[in-house]
């Protein structure tokens, strides 16, 4: 009978770590099947409105003076509205969900309606190595969800920042399963790279881009991180006073340019 029971546990103890791994293994590499779709219902205002979802960038954005608001409203001779909604160490696949799901990124864009809606989002996937293939999945929904709602995706390419730092400052247990999903994915160490070039192949694969604003890292931060630690917070990841208001600046830009094109006007029109 005490046999018995020392076969018992053992089987148990073989099991209990193995489906523990394998729910582990699925949360993290398993993606979305799409995001539970309603309608946003526009409505004739003056007011453009503009929302800024995403990830930590999008969380922390509205603790910063938004320069959007002011600048844009002047550029082009009418009121704007910027509402920002982020989840801090949001995946893409998590931003997803946010969007079908009760939350601040729901409200914001369900009772913001807005006619373009800026997304920053990747940067963990890159953290997490879960793949350009899980990224590229997740901000494909996304992008496809704010067309059918007749909404502008403005898309943040996956930034430069420090992402040996947050390697290197993980715990034993986050490396190792950053590793494994290494093996798995193939991703390297740094594949922002690898990202950047999966997000322009989808846009290209789908004809989305005369339909897709994208806000190119080169173009706002030239000289990448390590040049530009000053745009930075002490963490090497996340966007000060300084490092946002360059980046409203080119969204500025490039909203100015899609709205004066779809307007038929020109710069001089303004």
């Amino acid at each position: 009978m005490k046999k018995h029971w020392k076969w018992i546990i053992t089987i148990i103890g073989i099991l209990v770590p193995i489906v523990w791994i394998t729910i582990t293994v699925h949360k993290y590499f398993s993606i979305s099947k799409g995001i539970h779709t309603y309608k946003i219902k526009h409505y004739q205002s003056d007011t453009l409105r503009i929302a800024f979802i995403g990830d930590s960038w999008a969380y922390y954005h509205h603790q910063h003076p938004c320069t959007i608001e002011s600048n844009l409203s002047s550029n082009l001779q009418r009121p704007v509205k910027v509402m920002s909604a982020g989840i801090l160490g949001a995946t893409s696949k998590k931003i997803c969900t946010a969007i079908s799901t009760t939350n601040s990124i729901h409200k914001t864009l369900k009772d913001g309606v807005p006619d373009y809606c800026i997304v920053s989002a990747g940067i963990n996937d890159a953290n997490l190595k879960i793949g350009q293939n899980f990224y590229q999945h997740h901000i494909h929904l996304i992008i496809d969800f704010l067309l059918q709602n007749h909404i502008v995706p403005v898309i943040l390419e996956i930034p430069d920042y420090d992402i040996e730092y947050v390697y290197n400052k993980s715990s034993f247990k986050q490396k190792l399963l950053r590793r494994f999903s290494m093996l798995v994915t193939g991703s390297s160490l740094d594949c922002r790279k690898e990202y950047r070039q999966a997000l322009q192949s989808m846009l290209e694969l789908n004809g989305y881009k005369e339909k897709v604003i994208v806000i190119e890292e080169k173009k706002w931060n030239p000289t990448g991180f390590k040049d530009s630690r000053q745009l930075y917070q002490e963490d090497g990841i996340h966007l000060n006073h300084k490092g946002y208001k360059i980046l409203d600046y080119y969204i500025i830009q490039a909203i100015s340019k899609d709205y004066f094109a779809k307007n038929g006007m020109n710069v001089d029109q303004k």
